[in-house]
Parts: structure tokens; C-alpha cells; sequence
């Protein structure tokens, strides 16, 4: 499969994958610290290879770093209209 191609596919993936997803508003996804996603459905195992799945890029920092991606859809923000939301 052609590098272009497998970009393609990504895409249509992720695209895809942002409409269904589901509010994160806490570390580890619920207040059991799970860290499982229920309603994931475009990554299991098959579909997560070595050679197509990993680390886009990184960055140097000097000091430690401590985020948390955070989703919340259908966001109404002043001004701006509604952000992130689902169909």
C-alpha cells in the first residue's frame, strides 16, 4: 500500500472516529480510572499494526510535562457558536 494511500486512510479513520466521540472530562476516561474507552470502534487489535500505529513526533523539553487530552462536544462558546458538534 503507497504511502499516499495509507495517509488517505488515515484520514477517512480519524475523520470518522471524531464523530462518534464520546466526552473525556476526567483522567482515564470515567471515575473509575479505567482507562478503557467503551465505545471505541475504530481501533482494536487488527487494525493496530507495528508499522502503521505509533508515535507521530516529539518534541524537547527541558522539564516535565503533564497534560491530559480532554474532549467535551457541542461546546457554545461567546461569540464563536457551537464548537465540536456531534450529528
Amino acid at each position: 500500500m503507497t504511502m499516499t494511500l495509507r495517509f488517505l486512510f488515515f484520514q477517512a479513520a480519524v475523520a470518522i472516529s471524531l464523530t462518534a466521540q464520546m466526552n473525556v472530562v476526567t483522567n482515564r476516561y470515567d471515575q473509575f480510572a479505567s482507562g478503557a474507552n467503551p465505545r471505541e470502534v475504530i481501533l482494536n487489535p487488527a487494525d493496530v499494526e507495528r508499522g502503521t500505529f505509533g508515535k507521530l513526533y516529539s518534541y524537547y523539553v527541558d522539564g516535565a510535562v503533564y497534560a491530559q487530552p480532554l474532549y467535551l462536544s457541542s461546546v457554545q462558546i461567546s461569540g464563536k457558536g457551537k464548537h465540536n458538534e456531534t450529528s
